[in-house]
């Protein structure tokens, strides 16, 4: 019916702008759990979750919502689901010496070198393109992780090669590549 749409006018309006598909908070729902602050206070049994893009803990009291700030924080810790206790906590408590990467990280081996696991968002934009009807219409929240080694204030994110790190292991280096190539280990992988 040519009434229905005269002058094919409905074909020029614009699409409507991209939506944001997923959720930046560390949690699907809030977690009870403890908040450690800077200044050595302490909240605890805090129903709380983490927003990923935006570096802040929120922390539900009744019907409100607060935030506490990464300059404020030092660590968080909760049960998650499966009934295991995690702790998350604020970078730069590591006393790292640049800012960057910047946030949340979860302790996986403490020692005079530590390895941590950085989680962190980032928004994937929408590559659709109208004139050809194609792509990606909304933008997308990836959650991301990976693994920094710190060591004495200095931070080594591990990528895909060993050479990459080769300041790590300093004169070392070519004894811990044979053994990772020789054990078959995955660097990005905290196993």
């Amino acid at each position: 019916d040519k009434d229905a749409n005269p002058g094919e006018i409905i074909d020029e309006l614009p699409v409507p702008p991209p939506s944001v598909e997923g959720s930046s908070y560390l949690f699907n729902s809030w977690l009870r759990g403890d908040i450690n602050l800077i200044d050595g206070r302490t909240l605890s049994n805090q129903e709380l979750n983490y927003d990923l893009l935006n570096h802040v803990l929120e922390i539900k009291l009744e019907n409100q919502i607060k935030v506490c700030n990464l300059d404020i924080l030092q660590s968080f810790s909760c049960i998650n689901p499966r009934g295991e206790e995690q702790i998350f906590y604020n970078i730069d408590f590591f006393g790292v010496n640049d800012k960057n990467p910047f946030g949340i990280v979860k302790l996986i081996s403490d020692s005079n070198i530590k390895l941590v696991e950085h989680i962190y968002a980032k928004i994937k934009t929408s590559t659709y393109k109208p004139a050809l009807d194609m792509g990606e219409r909304n933008h997308k929240v990836l959650k991301k992780r990976q693994l920094i080694i710190i060591r004495e204030g200095d931070r080594f994110i591990l990528k895909n090669s060993l050479s990459k790190i080769k300041d790590l292991f300093g004169k070392y280096h070519s004894q811990v590549t044979i053994y990772a190539k020789k054990n078959k280990l995955k660097i990005k992988k905290k196993e």
